[in-house]
């Protein structure tokens, strides 16, 4: 289930991609932390690549906006 999707108390059965919080390029480290897993729909890994695209190399502020996108207080087609 789209852990994005889940914060609105849905369920989304194309829940199929895994996100790395923090990009596991920037952060190998972190490539099997479960805390820096999540279980993400197609449609919202899209916009977690946009995130990481813009904000590279920063894996912290990538995090960072990932978790404000998730919780919906940021727009995620906001120019940064």
């Amino acid at each position: 289930m789209c852990a994005t999707v889940l914060t609105d108390g849905r369920a989304d059965p194309r829940s199929a991609v895994v996100d790395h919080v923090r990009p596991i390029d920037l952060r190998p480290d972190l490539t099997w932390d479960e805390a820096n897993l999540r279980a993400v729909c197609r449609d919202c890994h899209a916009i977690c690549d946009g995130i990481e695209k813009r904000l590279r190399p920063d894996a912290d502020a990538i995090a960072k906006a990932k978790d404000r996108r998730r919780r919906g207080t940021v727009d995620p087609y906001a120019s940064w």
